[in-house]
């Protein structure tokens, strides 16, 4: 069984990845898409939010059943 969620203290907290994350991560990306791209070899195949729901929905569907852990770090502070 999963650890997560983990509360990591000071508002910080560990937890699975969630369809209702898309919008979150998909700005996230976008908005620091020139810096990620050096070093994120997927950037330039994700360019619509169509893109990132499809790779979100392979991650919920594919490796939470399995007991694997698609994760994210939510800061309550930032």
């Amino acid at each position: 069984m999963s650890p997560l969620p983990v509360d990591l203290g000071e508002g910080a907290l560990l937890r699975r990845l969630r369809i209702e994350d898309l919008e979150v991560i998909w700005a996230t990306v976008d908005a620091a898409r020139e810096r990620l791209d050096p070093w994120m070899p997927w950037i330039s195949g994700t360019r619509t939010i169509d893109d990132q729901r499809g790779w979100l929905e392979s991650v919920v569907e594919v490796l939470v059943p399995a007991d694997l852990d698609a994760a994210d770090l939510r800061l309550d502070h930032v």
